[in-house]
């Protein structure tokens, strides 16, 4: 089964909602993830109708206020996974609709805008969203997993939203939580995501924001390599519960993410993903698409298929990837002598994730490499 979809976070559900917007994802069979910020969640009941009554499937996408760090991780996660259940309820009866909600596991906006962002005026717009303090791994796991449980408990199919390096991770959390070792993306970044039993998991595999924030570092072919590595990868760790995220079409929380130059991009990631399995791909994002001279050509371009096509060799992207993987492994390790020396848990013991078989990104995984 082929499923599209796209991430409404810069439009209003005014716009979303309008018989032009959506006649056009119905005309193409794309449905909107819609992203729900503090004081838009009494109109979400009417909007989740009339997507609806379009034949469309819509997601809701809570997020807090970019001074509560917008996404969730170990540093709001009682906060988010407050307003995550506010806003189900807001969102009316899933079981009649089998409505989905999307978990965004990112470190919060003012540490990703320090980390990647080149405009002053971001930087200075987010000044005052400062992170609060960080929960310990195993802490901030037992409250997503609990609202992950009340939320599927509740009629709810979750889909969490992950960075692509947690595909570098080799071992899944233990039944608390807590990476093992060479889990250290997830801790590093702070967003468990082993361990919980997500109905999917979707990789924002943004190709264009990848090459962008590499400062020169990965050329195309490079990100091409990464795109299709990452679409393996989550494939095999997730199977039929895999979403890939692609784009970007049009910038989004910061506003000066790096986005695609022309249509052939997308197609060419879209080639990529579907190339190793994936069914189900997110496209980021509807503002963009909107802005665009020729929105219909970006919708269409979520069915492109070229047969036989994929990454060619790119030493740059083996070194990425190596390097990434090389992280993740001195951070879980870390991680684990840490939690030894507070008495911990031994997390060489941990066991894999109910729903996520182990994916070790080894030599072979990497698609693209020279033979």
């Amino acid at each position: 089964m082929w499923r599209k979809r796209i991430w409404c976070e810069t439009v209003s559900v005014e716009t979303l909602t309008s018989r032009a917007v959506v006649d056009l994802l119905a005309r193409f069979s794309v449905d909107p993830i819609v992203a729900v910020r503090p004081g838009g969640q009494g109109s979400l009941g009417a909007a989740i109708e009339r997507l609806r009554e379009a034949g469309l499937r819509p997601c809701i996408w809570p997020m807090l206020d970019d001074a509560a760090g917008r996404w969730g991780s170990a540093w709001n996660a009682t906060a988010f996974a407050g307003w995550a259940r506010e806003v189900a309820r807001a969102a009316g009866d899933p079981g009649v609709s089998h409505l989905e909600i999307a978990l965004d596991l990112e470190p919060p906006i003012a540490l990703m805008a320090w980390a990647f962002s080149r405009a002053r005026g971001v930087r200075r717009r987010l000044a005052g969203a400062r992170p609060g303090a960080r929960l310990e791994m195993r802490q901030a796991a037992d409250v997503l997993r609990a609202l992950n449980g009340q939320l599927r408990a509740d009629g709810f199919r979750t889909i969490a939203v992950v960075a692509p390096v947690v595909l570098l991770d080799e071992r899944a959390a233990d039944e608390r939580g807590a990476p093992g070792p060479g889990g250290g993306w997830q801790d590093l970044l702070g967003t468990p995501v082993d361990g919980i039993a997500w109905d999917a998991v979707a990789v924002m595999a943004y190709s264009s924001i990848v090459r962008g924030w590499s400062r020169g570092l990965l050329d195309q072919r490079a990100v091409d390599a990464v795109v299709q590595t990452a679409s393996a990868l989550a494939v095999r760790r997730w199977g039929r519960g895999a979403v890939v995220a692609l784009g970007a079409v049009g910038t989004g929380a910061l506003g000066d993410e790096p986005v695609y130059a022309h249509v052939g991009e997308l197609e060419r990631d879209v080639v990529l993903a579907r190339s190793q399995g994936v069914g189900d791909i997110a496209l980021f994002e509807l503002g963009g698409v909107l802005g665009r001279a020729e929105p219909e050509r970006w919708l269409a371009a979520l069915d492109a298929d070229w047969p036989g096509a994929g990454a060619r060799p790119s030493w740059r992207a083996r070194v990425a990837i190596s390097a990434a993987t090389a992280v993740s492994r001195i951070v879980g390790a870390a991680h684990a002598r840490w939690a030894r020396s507070r008495g911990g848990p031994d997390d060489s013991d941990a066991t894999h994730s109910p729903v996520a078989p182990r994916a070790r990104a080894s030599d072979d995984d990497v698609v693209d490499h020279d033979r």
